[in-house]
């Protein structure tokens, strides 16, 4: 994942993809993990979670990503959240952890 923003300002963020063929964005679903997935991981899903967007970029010139973004400012200095991405043949589930606050 490629952060490009930093602590007190909305979240933008990349992850890359891979091997995506020639599938359309439409295919791709990209989420936040239901509360379930982070309870068996022992992991805390707070609420600014549920604020990003998540949207399939297959234009991007870098190469395919995922834009995750939120309109609102994130105040904590670390994110740690798990990210469920599906297509038609299958899914994946990942954890990512962002720190926001540049040493």
């Amino acid at each position: 994942i490629k952060v490009e923003s930093g602590l007190n300002e909305p979240l933008k963020a990349r992850i890359a993809l891979v091997k995506v063929g020639d599938m359309q964005p439409a295919q791709l679903l990209v989420s936040l993990a239901d509360a379930t997935e982070f309870e068996k991981r022992k992991m805390s899903r707070d609420a600014i979670y549920g604020t990003i967007r998540f949207t399939v970029d297959l234009k991007n010139p870098a190469g395919p990503s995922v834009l995750l973004t939120t309109d609102t400012v994130v105040k904590e200095p670390t994110l740690d959240f798990l990210v469920v991405l599906n297509w038609p043949t299958g899914k994946l589930q990942r954890g990512y952890t962002i720190l926001l606050e540049k040493p």
